[in-house]
């Protein structure tokens, strides 16, 4: 069940991926997601929640710690102008069911001086 609801939420990712893309023009997103980079946690889910609304709407829930409900959900934000930037490379949950890159530990190393 987890699988099938993992693949509906990848489709509907990419699904708002491409409506941007077609009626904005944009063909060069890329995108960024709370907890993903240590220079934003993941409770700056409250910040997006605050600019946003809450999600209620959609029957998204914002817990105490920054993570949503349902499991299957995402947030983060979409911007144009670097084609070829994929968020998971810089990201070190290596066992992310959505890891869409390898890990750059040489990159991460020099963005983040760790």
């Amino acid at each position: 069940m987890d699988r099938l609801k993992y693949a509906i939420l990848t489709e509907g990712h990419m699904s708002v991926k491409n409506y941007i893309s077609k009626v904005f023009g944009c063909n060069d997103l890329a995108e960024l997601s709370p907890g993903s980079l240590p220079d934003w946690p993941v409770n700056s889910n409250n910040v997006l929640f605050d600019l946003l609304g809450q999600g209620d709407e959609i029957g998204v829930i914002l817990k105490e710690d920054g993570f949503m409900a349902p499991l299957n959900s995402v947030s983060g934000i979409l911007y144009t102008g670097y084609k070829d930037f994929v968020n998971c490379s810089l990201c070190k949950k290596l066992d992310c069911i959505g890891r869409k890159d390898l890990f750059n530990e040489a990159e991460y190393k020099r963005i983040f001086q760790i």
